[in-house]
């Protein structure tokens, strides 16, 4: 276990495996790498979102064991008995932190699903206001003024389009409405450089782009950097 100090809070790499099998045999494999927080002065709202972690990574495992096992059981029977090749199914969760500082904790959690031919990732970011231990909105990052939806999903068509014009890039046609149909307020994590929104795997763009990301800097007009106030939650939340 490495531990790290940022911001005067303490983050502790977590790593969780089960593996499910049959007669020695695995059948399946979960591999869960995530963080866990301390902190003196807002332990409570540290165990809050500790809390929060710990429970997606119960129902992950949940997940495993109740859909994919039976299934992944299945076919290595049916291999034994037709004499097929077995690749055993895997999931991992890995989570990466983005941003500490100033109150702010940012990170986001890629769950990948490889069932022996191809894999498949979902992607969950988190934004939380360490004062208090909640969640913050997207729309927290904005004046209350700004149209934030509008600003985000016209930056994304444009980029989207000029990666399209001036890069080997593989994203789909009919740019504005694939960005604005899978455009949602809880697919963000912040950065130093900016306000991150990603997109689903194979949404607007083929598997080989994997998750689309497009990073909004901080600026005047546009997403508002960490460097608020964030102890003012009712601000916020």
């Amino acid at each position: 276990m490495r531990i790290s100090t940022c911001d005067s809070l303490i983050v502790m790499n977590e790593k969780e495996k089960e593996i499910w099998s049959d007669k020695g045999i695995s059948i399946l494999c979960l591999e869960i790498e995530f963080f866990s927080f301390r902190a003196k002065k807002i332990s409570g709202a540290i165990n809050r979102i500790n809390r929060y972690y710990l429970h997606m990574n119960k129902q992950l495992a949940r997940y495993c064991k109740s859909r994919l096992l039976p299934k992944s059981l299945s076919d290595y029977r049916d291999a034994l008995k037709y004499g097929k090749v077995f690749i055993a199914p895997m999931v991992t969760s890995k989570t990466k932190l983005c941003c500490n500082t100033n109150g702010l904790l940012s990170l986001y959690t890629d769950i990948t699903e490889y069932d022996g031919r191809e894999s498949f990732t979902v992607r969950l970011g988190d934004s939380w206001c360490l004062y208090t231990g909640c969640p913050l909105p997207m729309s927290s990052f904005f004046s209350k003024k700004a149209n934030y939806k509008k600003l985000l999903k016209t930056f994304v068509a444009k980029e989207v389009q000029r990666r399209k014009d001036y890069e080997f890039s593989d994203y789909y046609d009919h740019v504005r409405k694939n960005c604005s149909r899978h455009f949602s307020t809880d697919r963000f994590y912040i950065t130093a450089d900016g306000l991150t929104i990603f997109y689903p795997m194979c949404s607007i763009a083929s598997r080989a782009e994997s998750i689309p990301t497009f990073t909004m800097h901080w600026s005047e007009t546009g997403p508002r950097g960490p460097n608020a106030d964030l102890s003012d939650a009712d601000s916020l939340l």
